[in-house]
Parts: C-alpha cells; structure tokens; sequence
C-alpha cells in the first residue's frame, strides 16, 4: 500500500526554545516507529511558523501524530496527491 501525503502547517503556541525542540524530536523518532515518515520540516515566514511534509500510513496514523504535537504548536493537515497521480484522475 502507498502512503498518504500530508502537508502540515504549524503555529507554535508559545516563544519556540531549545527544549521544545528536543522534544519535538522525540515525537518525531516515536512516530516514526508507527510509519510515519517526515519528508521535510521548514521553518517559515508569515501566518505559519513551520510547514511539514510528512507520509503516513492512514489519514489516523497522521491524525495521532498531530495530536502529540498539540502542547507544541496548532496545526491545519492537507492531504496532498502528488501531481502525476491527479492528472490521471482528469477526464
């Protein structure tokens, strides 16, 4: 089976410092072991503070990671097909 794609957009819900960072990271290394696969993390400007593009077994695998992220940042998930996959669903 494919995974799923998803972009996730972020906000930290307070000043980002080094210990959140890290544990942010254990989050990360936790959902890993469940299949989730982080493709990029991007720190940006604007309303969002971090944009990540992560893989995901099942929208419920993505959803749970989000949750543990939750005294970190507020986030808003898309889910992205990749644009090869939506020409093909032209008609």
């Amino acid at each position: 089976m494919v995974n799923m794609l998803f972009i996730t957009l972020c906000r930290f819900r307070k000043k980002p410092t080094k210990e959140m960072m890290a544990e942010a990271q254990r989050l990360f290394e936790e959902a890993a072991k469940e299949g989730v696969k982080i493709l990029g993390i991007y720190w940006v400007l604007g309303r969002y503070d971090v944009v990540l593009v992560s893989e995901c077994p099942d929208e419920k695998t993505h959803m749970k990671m989000a949750i543990r992220f939750g005294d970190i940042v507020s986030t808003e998930s898309l889910v992205a097909v990749r644009s090869e996959e939506a020409v093909k669903l032209l008609t």
